[in-house]
């Protein structure tokens, strides 16, 4: 049996980079925010897990990091298997007001 031949690629990681590097500035704004948003406790009211970072709007369908809310790796995974219209019934939480906060909070000195 054959073996149908391949093309050897790059990765993606070095031949993307200047792309990489822009969408993650307009996916998560800068390093330092990723850390801000960690450092937030998770969006759900009660949780004390550590956090991550939530995007209201996914990233695929153009989500920015205006758009990011903290929540732990759990509510994450729930909020990504739910959809995010079950997600805020569920917790009883406006997650695009939560994300709007955070940006205040981070605009503050």
């Amino acid at each position: 049996m054959k073996h149908a031949s391949r093309t050897h690629r790059k990765t993606l990681r070095r031949r993307n980079a200047a792309r990489r590097r822009r969408l993650f500035a307009k996916q998560f704004h800068s390093r330092a925010f990723v850390a801000f948003v960690h450092a937030q406790p998770c969006v759900v009211k009660g949780c004390t897990r550590p956090s991550e970072c939530m995007h209201v709007v996914s990233r695929g369908a153009g989500g920015t990091w205006r758009e990011l809310v903290p929540g732990c790796r759990t509510h994450h995974g729930l909020q990504h298997n739910g959809g995010i219209a079950w997600f805020q019934r569920a917790f009883q939480v406006d997650l695009t007001e939560a994300a709007a906060e955070l940006c205040q909070k981070w605009a503050r000195p």
